[in-house]
């Protein structure tokens, strides 16, 4: 008695040597190398986009009330 699937073989085996396994691999392979592609793309543009911005040359607001943190007390 034979197992159903393709010519005779398991399902599993139909799928490993049917060639099932080749293309989900490939499928697979493809979405990563997709999703690198992308990635990278969206970086260089935002690169771009940071180099044709203004710069910014306003000082901080936290910079001028800057105080020693040592621990100790300080008369201000």
């Amino acid at each position: 008695m034979t197992t159903p699937g393709f010519g005779g073989m398991g399902l599993l085996d139909s799928f490993m040597f049917g060639g099932g396994f080749e293309i989900l691999f490939f499928l697979i392979f493809a979405l990563v190398l997709c999703l690198f592609i992308v990635m990278i793309v969206r970086g260089v543009s935002q690169w771009h986009r940071n180099n044709n911005s203004p710069r910014l040359t306003a000082r901080a607001p936290g910079a001028a009330a800057a105080r020693a943190v040592d621990g100790r007390a300080q008369a201000v």
